[in-house]
């Protein structure tokens, strides 16, 4: 593993969940109660799932996020975790999708027909929740990186009714204090 992302690991370690998660839950129209945690990294948003009664998939593709998983959640029964990357994933039925500050990380080549398998994951009535990266990223250009334009954004979720875009341009700090141009779009929409 890299020293970024041991640091990376290291500095959220201890940090709680992301607080929009609680406000987002709660437009889970299904009663189902399946959550996936897309790039769950060491599980703080999984560990908050897990206390609201949702069965959680949560899946990295690093094996130090999903070893720190185990550990940490081993007596946990309503989990299921998996090393494996966006493309590889299977998707389960889910009323709750998060995908914080990971899809932009699939690989541009695999990234539509895995969106379409993350939509089609999703039930109707149930929400997705995540970050994508938009054009004027710091982070454009790269091999590795899905970048998005609003319209493409918009295509994306025509099955889906948007509660929610907060969109951020503009000079920031990554987890680890490094400065960036930060474009993203953070949505949340309810599947139809």
């Amino acid at each position: 593993m890299s020293d970024k992302l041991q640091a990376f690991y290291q500095t959220t370690a201890f940090k709680p969940h992301r607080k929009m998660l609680e406000k987002f839950i709660k437009f889970d129209l299904t009663e189902h109660r399946i959550a996936v945690d897309c790039g769950c990294g060491i599980g703080n948003d999984t560990a908050y799932l897990l206390a609201q009664g949702y069965r959680v998939h949560a899946f990295d593709n690093n094996a130090t996020a999903i070893d720190s998983c185990r550990d940490r959640f081993s007596n946990a029964a309503q989990i299921t975790l998996t090393q494996q990357s966006f493309e590889d994933f299977d998707f389960p039925d889910s009323s709750l999708f998060i995908a914080y500050s990971s899809l932009f990380f699939c690989h541009p080549y695999h990234f539509t027909k895995t969106w379409q398998r993350i939509a089609d994951s999703i039930l109707s009535g149930g929400i997705f929740n995540g970050d994508f990266l938009g054009i004027n990223d710091s982070w454009a250009g790269a091999k590795n990186i899905t970048t998005l334009t609003s319209d493409q954004l918009q295509s994306l979720f025509q099955d889906f009714k948007i509660l929610s875009v907060k969109e951020r341009d503009e000079i920031g700090k990554c987890a680890l204090g490094e400065q960036k141009h930060w474009h993203s779009y953070t949505i949340v929409a309810r599947k139809i």
